[in-house]
């Protein structure tokens, strides 16, 4: 019995052993440079560039192989800390680009990308305060979460043909940039992606666009945005995604567009004329409140819901036409089936209603 237990024990190092020992044996090389920099060597036999020493300044190259091996990508946080970094090239070859790579590098102002990119990492060029202008090869196909958000003189941003994914806040707080083209193969725009960009004045939506949804607070705070053509195939904007946005005098919303979340166009306070589209469904809570300037709308027959306060603080809000006006009722309760009906008939007390008397209510049509 005690030879059997001990066998065990023994099989058991073993398989710790060994499991370490391919652990150890699949784990990646780190080397350093002449300089001090550092690079890993990968699984696929090719490098990044992990580590680069915060006395770094100017213009950094980076090469295109080390050690024999091709140098295929910037690590996380690789040049984290390097305040004196102006400029910098990357090789033919580099595919990808970690996360921080270059956060808060206040001086860098100027970036090459090669052809070969393809994702830039989350928080990559966070923060660089210096950085005024973006080239981003056509090879890239996703920008991450906050990517180059806090970027203040960023003016001009060229986004390639080829991206399909915008990550949440990817450019939050870009005051400085004026304008944007959103390429056809973006299917959403990230929560927070143009946030606070408030010199932006112009978004354009490339031809064919495939875009399908407007994230939370995308374009909150773009005080400088007047006018947004969304496109055709757009069937939710999300809530907050125009908030704010003082200047915007005109709104087309897409036949295809099913839902307007919460306060998704709240203080456009210069929004005047509304058109929403035939198959729309849903209003959510505030999604037009504070909309001083709002003197008319119309609701479609498809419309079942509109939620408390959708149109509060909308004074100048004096007509309101609903397609179909049979079978609505207010409470204060979401989740009711029933409550009190209202007459809609006549497109000024129906505003009067909705601006003011039920303002509170959640709206549904049964």
């Amino acid at each position: 019995m005690k030879h059997s237990v001990r066998l065990f024990v023994l099989l058991a190092l073993c398989a710790v052993v060994c499991a370490l020992a391919c652990a150890c044996g699949t784990s990646d090389t780190v080397v350093q440079g002449q300089n001090g920099e550092k690079y890993t060597l990968r699984q696929d036999g090719t490098y990044h560039l992990t580590y680069v020493p915060e006395e770094a300044e100017g213009v950094y190259e980076v090469p295109n192989s080390f050690e024999g091996h091709a140098v295929s990508g910037v690590g996380d946080y690789a040049f984290d800390g390097c305040i004196n970094l102006t400029a910098v090239v990357l090789p033919q070859g580099i595919r990808s680009i970690g996360t921080q790579a270059f956060t808060d590098c206040t001086a860098l102002s100027s970036v090459t990308f090669p052809s070969t990119v393809q994702s830039v990492g989350a928080w990559a060029f966070k923060g660089c305060s210096s950085l005024t202008q973006l080239e981003l090869p056509a090879s890239l196909t996703a920008i991450s979460d906050f990517a180059f958000a806090g970027c203040p003189a960023l003016q001009t941003v060229t986004l390639p043909t080829g991206l399909t994914a915008l990550g949440k806040s990817a450019f939050y707080d870009c005051g400085a940039l004026s304008s944007v083209t959103l390429p056809a193969g973006l299917a959403s725009i990230g929560e927070s992606a143009f946030r606070d960009c408030t010199a932006l004045a112009e978004v354009v939506f490339a031809q064919g666009s495939r875009l399908t949804s407007v994230g939370s607070y995308a374009f909150f705070g773009c005080s400088s945005l007047a006018a947004v053509s969304l496109p055709q195939g757009v069937t939710e904007i999300g809530s907050q995604a125009f908030r704010n946005c003082t200047a915007l005098a005109s709104a087309e919303m897409p036949a295809a567009l099913r839902s307007i979340g919460t306060s998704a166009f709240a203080d456009c306070a210069v929004l005047s004329a509304v058109t929403l589209p035939a198959g729309l469904e849903e209003i959510g809570d505030y999604a037009f409140s504070g909309c001083a300037r709002l003197s008319s709308a119309t609701v479609p027959a498809s419309v079942s819901q509109i939620g408390r306060y959708a149109f509060a603080d909308c004074t100048r809000l004096s007509s309101v036409t609903f397609e179909n006006t049979e079978g609505w009722f207010v409470n204060r309760m979401a989740g009711a089936t029933t409550g009190d009906a209202v007459d809609l008939a006549d497109p000024q007390r129906a505003a009067e209603a909705i601006r003011s008397t039920y303002v509170s209510y959640y709206w549904k049509r049964g």
